[in-house]
């Protein structure tokens, strides 16, 4: 059987920068996308040589492929699908289960020597599964550049800012706009986030915030920095109206609502392939939740996920992650990694009865100005990544401080009762204390203030957890910290600021 011959290379065009995302730049010059060459191999009648699953699917890669600069590209199987290359907008195409299986359908009469193909549906399954481990590259699009494509030029994102490119395959972007980038302002989107923040005074850092976050999710480059967003407030107060916003302006079909309790379940965390931005309007506040999970995703650690009726797959999650909550959510983990990565977003205006609340605000201004946010989050978002870190608002490390006394018991009596030791030197008259008297002062004060009181045991871990390592001096075990007296004030990092 004569086959094409598979080649993925072509001629790359060397990139042209413009300034960093911290300057205005110039709108690049439009450099719209090459007119796709007709693909002879593109739903022709294919020369089967047998009826084996094998030639099945390797008619149905022939059928996928693209001529892009008078070579053939083929298809991709990675994250759980074929991905075919589209030179009409530049990013390359889901092919799902039911358009791939039309095309092996498709082949149900064609010859094969003397007889005539009949394609039954464990064909098509099998057709598929060689299709896939043909054409499998693992980490083709975790380890692809950020970047999206425009209508009129492709945009990469690095430490030198933003660059801009002719589009083409090897850039292996999968969300595309249709629109031109621009560098015109969205004016009606910034006025809303200030009307949001109207009484705090770090708004400004909390709209460059929602930038930054929001656009570097946008360009698949969230998890390159490591943290996720919990907008919190009482309730009525624009966090669902700013989800609303941030999810119209994303590519279509590239959100996804996963549940920080849903993270644990392989079925639902397959659903964070090839997504973008994952967000969630109401965390449970009562339950503790895993955050095991979520550490991993916010990172983006290879981890496994499963498609109902389908084989596992590996991947490396891309998405960023919003929560928004009326209170502070429970985790299971109170250790300083957990503590590093969440970024808190205090809504603190109320609009029930407020003359300026507008119904139907999100819609009307996403309608009006998309090209224009989606642009200023691209902007946004390349500055956070040359940065290497968000801005944290003003507000951010008392709210931390706040969620943590709230969840964490240990943390916040060391906070209210106790005072860090100065001296290396391990003794009672040194300010360091025997840990079967600083438990005993623990349960004192947990029984008085409601908190639930926990074994000595694990009393101990968490204060080790905490920095407050135990030692032995002359037999005698010690930990450096000791009871506050009444009206003695603390300096930041803890130790008594009274000598």
């Amino acid at each position: 059987m004569t086959t094409a011959k598979h080649t993925n290379g072509h001629g790359k065009k060397k990139p042209r920068s413009v300034a960093p995302p911290s300057v205005s730049a110039p709108i690049p010059t439009p450099v719209p996308p090459p007119a796709p060459p007709t693909n002879p191999n593109r739903r022709r009648v294919y020369n089967f040589s047998s009826e084996s699953h094998v030639e099945l699917g390797k008619a149905l890669i022939s059928q996928l492929e693209v001529a892009v600069d008078g070579k053939l590209k083929s298809p991709v199987y990675d994250e759980g699908s074929l991905h075919t290359y589209d030179p009409k907008t530049g990013v390359w195409r889901r092919v799902g289960e039911v358009e791939s299986g039309k095309i092996v359908q498709s082949f149900d009469g064609q010859q094969v020597g003397k007889k005539s193909l009949k394609i039954k549906e464990s064909d098509v399954r099998g057709a598929l599964a060689c299709a896939r481990r043909e054409t499998a590259h693992e980490g083709f699009f975790s380890n692809a550049a950020p970047g999206l494509v425009f209508k009129n030029v492709l945009v990469s994102v690095g430490k030198s800012g933003i660059t801009t490119h002719a589009h083409g395959a090897d850039h292996r972007a999968r969300h595309s706009y249709d629109f031109d980038y621009t560098e015109a302002e969205p004016t009606r989107f910034l006025t809303a986030l200030r009307g949001m923040f109207k009484p705090d005074d770090d708004k400004e850092e909390k709209i460059q915030l929602v930038g930054e976050f929001a656009g570097a999710s946008l360009l698949g480059a969230a998890t390159s920095l490591q943290r996720w967003v919990l907008l919190k407030g009482g309730g009525d107060d624009g966090k669902s109206t700013l989800i609303d916003m941030i999810r119209a302006a994303m590519p279509i079909g590239s959100t996804c609502s996963i549940k920080p309790e849903d993270l644990e379940d392989e079925y639902h965390r397959a659903d964070l392939a090839g997504k973008l931005l994952n967000t969630v309007t109401e965390v449970k506040q009562r339950e503790v939740l895993d955050a095991e999970t979520l550490k991993g995703v916010t990172a983006g650690d290879e981890m496994r996920g499963r498609k109902i009726r389908e084989a596992p797959i590996d991947f490396k999650p891309r998405a960023g992650h919003i929560f928004a909550a009326n209170g502070f959510p429970k985790f299971s983990d109170s250790s300083h990694g957990f503590w590093r990565r969440p970024i808190v977003i205090m809504f603190n205006r109320r609009f029930t009865g407020d003359p300026e609340r507008e119904v139907g605000l999100a819609e009307r201004i996403v309608a009006s100005e998309r090209a224009e946010i989606v642009c200023w989050l691209v902007r946004q978002g390349a500055a956070a990544i040359a940065r290497g870190a968000y801005v944290e608002p003003k507000s951010h490390a008392d709210a931390i401080k706040e969620w943590r006394g709230e969840t964490d018991a240990v943390f916040e009596f060391v906070a209210e009762c106790l005072v860090v030791s100065k001296n290396k030197k391990a003794t009672l008259f040194t300010g360091w204390s025997h840990p079967s008297d600083l438990y005993v002062r623990f349960c004192q004060w947990a029984q008085k203030t409601g908190h639930r009181e926990m074994s000595s045991t694990a009393f101990g871990r968490r204060l080790t957890e905490l920095g407050y390592l135990e030692t032995k001096s002359n037999g005698t075990r010690y930990r450096p910290l000791r009871v506050m007296q009444k009206d003695e004030t603390k300096n930041a990092d803890g130790t008594s600021a009274e000598n």
